[in-house]
């Protein structure tokens, strides 16, 4: 893989990624290595999203899209913040 595309161990969180674009991004994202917070407004479609995606081998978290969303759940379990995509 080239070494631009390769986001092994990094962390991104994306919201609106049950569907669309997002979902999309999220795909890419986990194909390439990045381990993601799935946020979206419903919980059912994150949780959906998270268990596909861990299938590929990363690590899938998911957050609502309140106040309390994905910047906080990044900082608590994953400790820090790779790329931060809002679609």
């Amino acid at each position: 893989m080239d070494p631009l595309f390769d986001f092994t161990g990094k962390v991104v969180p994306i919201t609106s990624d049950s569907r669309g674009l997002g979902l999309a991004m999220a795909r890419a994202f986990a194909e390439r290595g990045a381990n993601l917070i799935i946020a979206s407004r419903k919980l059912e479609n994150r949780e959906k999203v998270a268990a596909e995606l861990e299938g590929l081998g990363i690590e899938a978290r998911v957050a609502s899209c309140g106040p309390h969303g994905p910047v906080s759940r990044v900082q608590t379990t994953f400790s820090c913040t790779s790329i931060i995509l809002s679609v």
